[in-house]
């Protein structure tokens, strides 16, 4: 390896760290609000609502105004600023962002008012059944959240602008901000008004305006350079285009309305959509391509860009379309919080690795080395490769611990632990594609390739879209065909679909960069591939026989104990599960108000006196029983269980209010002739009496298991040991496998972190301060 190479290679791993520090404190933020969110609504109603409103429709439209906007808007705002000065550059920034403000009220507006059209688009499954409380919730959840898009799409505008200047921390702080008092909002509302979705809506807006504070304070020296005008496009122009949109608006109209099947299918709508707004870019990327105006080579930039995007982004929508389809209530969420976890490492440790990169590259293609370029991808690539296939054996094996350990505090069922053990298993075989993706895309941008990238990502989302459709066909996954074992089959496909796809585009785009750089030799690529493979394998193996022993210490199953829902009443049928008394009326009722979601309960009319058989429910290890109640009167309730020919009987005062209220009766509280209960074991049903009058409601019939704090705490550290100590073994495996096998990328970072990272570290343990210098270009 020759000086150039060896040289770019330790400045993109020191460049490397550097934008990790700062990418981590930006997403940190939204990691831990959703472990908080996923604490507090395991996989069910709420958390399947609130993934399929923001993730599928506000953060879709968010992540397609930032690939777009970034790449397209800071080339041209600093060579503007460098070249004609910072009032000029000012100048085309206020326009560019003001008519895109525009845009994004008009979407805002339209969203608002076609919520219901919208999510019944991109989750039709949650419309199937009249008493799905999930339809409700997304369209009610996505009009809060409209407006804030709004604000959130400025933020990025303000995001690039401070980037431009070379400030990454106020940006980085206000996203980490948003994320952060979002979830301290929600833990205030959640604490105010009990266990109501609704409250992540409103700390979504709250965390907007966070953020945008934060923004706007570290632009404040600069702010007094905008204009509120759009003097870079003439109103001409601006009414010609919008002609145009009106025109491929009234073609997509007339094939929804005309075509048969289109409008009684979602997923097709949806890709008719996405085939006119990708036909419409073309025509328009057509036109603006030979501009020489500031607007028109944003817009030629941005065409391209926003194409690849729109339908990559539509491939994650018709996925979680499928999911929707599963009779599984939470199927959705398992996948949803399966890829946060699997997503972490290559957003964060990939995209700083590209980030990194570019300079170097863009560099050496000016110069023409593409031969020290080429050696350049090719050590990155097996960097990548180096880091990120062991850390995805590590996780496989241990996949359900880390799902439990990041969102299980003693309140997820075992049956939705498995799914998104399965799901993260699933989705994290593909993390070495993931990660490489950034590499492979910032090459091709290094050689002013736009159109190559964008053109092989829409045939991998094809691929993508045919797989889906084709396992549909051929298996019944959804449908009036689709049988008890679709469940399991359709979370499979959609969990495969992923990984297979995105393995399809980075072999492609490996194939297509061979043709311009000199890279993957056979004989050095082959033996490396060899070594890390026998790595791996001693990896996985040593990672399981590790689980295996500690879990047989230390189970934190053992001290979570259990979770047995009986009903929640979230459909009609449910009542027929009840017993009721001879002058005793029952029947499942929405207790809230029209246009809000739904909350279903057990009406009780007449005298109190309902019984529910739980013969079928494996109750041991069970020591506490809690209910929801509302009432019109104040009443003295008893709650019998029957244990064979035995009643044990427990008697609680109840309240009129207009809020339903959560009881709690430990077993200990269950009094009989013979003695008291220690727990549930054996328990055959449950029965609620109480005198006439006005009618009672009740809802969340659950056993569980009492969990004191200082059984909290024993359980998340038997979590931590049972993940932790299996863990450092891979890791510890990796660095011995990788010396032992003389992987030379391994050497590489370990000498950076010797003469770069601890030696400075041991400086400023002696006091010597050590390099003080502000973080900016990877040499400066």
């Amino acid at each position: 390896m020759d000086k150039q190479t060896q040289s770019a290679g330790r400045s993109i791993v020191r460049a490397m760290f550097v934008v990790i520090f700062f990418y981590l404190f930006w997403k940190f933020g939204g990691f831990l609000l959703n472990v908080f969110i996923g604490s507090i609504f395991p996989s069910g109603n709420e958390s399947d609502a609130y993934l399929l409103a923001y993730n599928s429709v506000i953060f879709l439209i968010y992540g397609i105004v930032l690939k777009f906007f970034m790449p397209a808007f800071v080339p041209l705002f600093m060579e503007t600023m460098d070249k004609e000065g910072e009032e000029k550059a000012w100048r085309f920034a206020s326009g560019a962002i003001n008519l895109l403000t525009i845009g994004l009220v008009v979407v805002a507006a339209a969203g608002m008012i076609f919520a219901r059209q919208i999510m019944w688009t991109v989750g039709e499954g949650f419309f199937r059944s009249a008493d799905d409380p999930r339809a409700a919730m997304t369209v009610a959840w996505v009009r809060i959240m409209f407006p804030g898009l709004v604000g959130m799409c400025i933020g990025i505008f303000t995001y690039g602008l401070l980037n431009s200047y070379k400030i990454f921390g106020y940006p980085a702080a206000g996203d980490a901000c948003q994320k952060l008092f979002w979830a301290f909002s929600l833990f205030v509302m959640v604490a105010l008004m009990g266990r109501n979705g609704v409250a992540i809506p409103i700390g979504y807006l709250v965390g907007i305006g966070v953020q945008l504070f934060v923004n706007f304070l570290g632009l404040r020296d600069k702010l007094h350079f905008y204009r509120p005008k759009m003097r870079i496009v003439s109103l001409r122009r601006i009414a010609r285009e919008l002609g145009i949109l009106v025109l491929f608006a009234g073609a997509f109209a007339l094939i929804a309305y005309g075509a048969p099947g289109v409008r009684e299918s979602s997923r097709v709508l949806l890709l008719v959509f996405v085939a006119v707004a990708s036909a419409h870019l073309v025509f328009f990327w057509m036109r603006v391509r030979k501009k020489t105006s500031l607007m028109g080579r944003f817009a030629a930039l941005g065409a391209p860009l926003l194409i690849g995007i729109l339908v990559a982004k539509a491939r994650d929508v018709l996925t979680d379309n499928f999911t929707t389809e599963a009779a599984l209530r939470g199927l959705l969420s398992d996948k949803k919080f399966a890829e946060k976890v699997g997503q972490l490492p290559s957003v964060v440790v990939g995209y700083a690795l590209a980030i990194a990169m570019l300079p170097y590259l863009c560099d050496m293609a000016a110069k023409k080395s593409i031969q020290a370029l080429g050696d350049v991808v090719d050590r990155s690539w097996r960097m990548v490769a180096l880091f990120f296939i062991p850390l995805s054996v590590v996780t496989a094996a241990l996949a359900t611990g880390i799902m439990q350990l990041i969102y299980d505090r003693g309140n997820w069922p075992e049956q939705h632990l498995q799914y998104a053990g399965l799901a993260l298993m699933i989705y994290i075989s593909g993390l070495f594609f993931y990660a490489v993706e950034n590499v492979q895309m910032y090459s091709f941008f290094s050689l002013q390739r736009m159109w190559t990238p964008t053109i092989t990502g829409v045939i991998s989302s094809v691929f993508h879209v045919i797989f889906l459709f084709a396992c549909d066909a051929i298996y019944d996954l959804t449908g009036p065909n689709a049988g008890p074992e679709a469940v399991d089959r359709l979370f499979l496909v959609v969990i495969l679909s992923f990984p297979l796809s995105r393995a399809f585009k980075a072999v492609l785009l490996f194939g297509l960069l061979r043709w311009h750089l000199p890279m993957l030799r056979f004989r050095p690529t082959a033996a490396f591939l060899a070594k890390l493979a026998v790595v791996s394998l001693v990896i996985w193996f040593g990672t399981r026989f590790s689980s295996r022993i500690v879990g047989g210490v230390v189970n934190p199953n053992i001290i979570k104990g259990r979770q047995v829902t009986v009903d929640l009443f979230t459909e009609e049928k449910a009542a027929a599960n009840w017993q009721a008394g001879p002058q005793t009326a029952i029947r499942v009722e929405n207790i809230r108000k029209a246009g809000e979601a739904p909350e279903p309960a057990l009406r009780v009319e007449g005298p109190v006196d309902v019984t529910r058989r739980l013969a079928d429910f494996d109750l041991a290890r069970t020591d506490l029983f809690t209910f929801k109640i509302k009432s019109d009167r104040d009443l003295q309730l008893t709650v019998a269980l029957k244990l064979g020919e035995t009643e044990a009987t427990a008697v609680r005062d109840i309240k009129a209010g207009a809020e339903r209220v959560k009881i709690g009766i430990p077993a200990s509280s269950f009094t009989s002739q013979e003695a008291k209960l220690s727990e549930f074991k054996g328990v055959t049903s449950v029965s609620f009496r109480a005198g006439p009058g006005a009618p009672i409601w009740l809802d969340n019939i659950e056993f569980t298991t009492d969990f004191p704090v200082g059984r909290w705490a024993m359980f998340e550290i038997a979590k931590i040991v049972s993940v932790g100590i299996p863990a450092f073994v891979g890791f510890v495996l990796l660095v011995a496998g990788a010396f032992l096998l003389r992987i030379e990328e391994m050497s590489l970072i370990y000498g950076w972190l010797r003469e770069e990272g601890l030696g400075k570290i041991k400086k400023r343990l002696k006091g010597g301060g050590g390099d003080a210098q502000a973080p900016g270009a990877p040499d400066s």
